[in-house]
């Protein structure tokens, strides 16, 4: 495959790692990791249901659950992606997750879970 890899966050009960698709990255920016956290170079895939901030753990490649940080969602969420992968999956590149990151904190849409 070569090239930058694609760091997932994917809403699902399997564990998409299991299926060892060549330069498939767990999403990176973990919730429960505090302070600042880099943005590798790359391209960002995550499910819709987790852009609009589903409380949900994705899986990383040995199976463990984890929530990823969804502090940059309310910014992806109002930008054009780079492109979609079916319908439930939005791609964004490494600089719209940075803005994300640098833009003001918005009120989580799930903040009772």
């Amino acid at each position: 495959m070569g090239g930058a890899p694609v760091f997932l966050a994917f809403y699902n009960y399997f564990n998409p790692f299991d299926l060892d698709i060549e330069g498939i990255q767990p999403w990176p920016i973990r919730r429960d990791e505090p302070g600042e956290q880099s943005v590798p170079e790359g391209v960002y895939a995550i499910s819709v249901n987790l852009l609009y901030e589903s409380p949900w753990s994705v899986r990383d490649r040995d199976g463990r659950p984890y929530r990823i940080d969804n502090r940059p969602m309310a910014y992806l969420r109002s930008v054009e992606p780079l492109g979609w992968a079916g319908y439930s999956i939005r791609i964004f590149s490494a600089q719209q997750v940075r803005d994300a990151y640098l833009a003001p904190p918005q009120p989580e849409l799930w903040a009772g879970f």
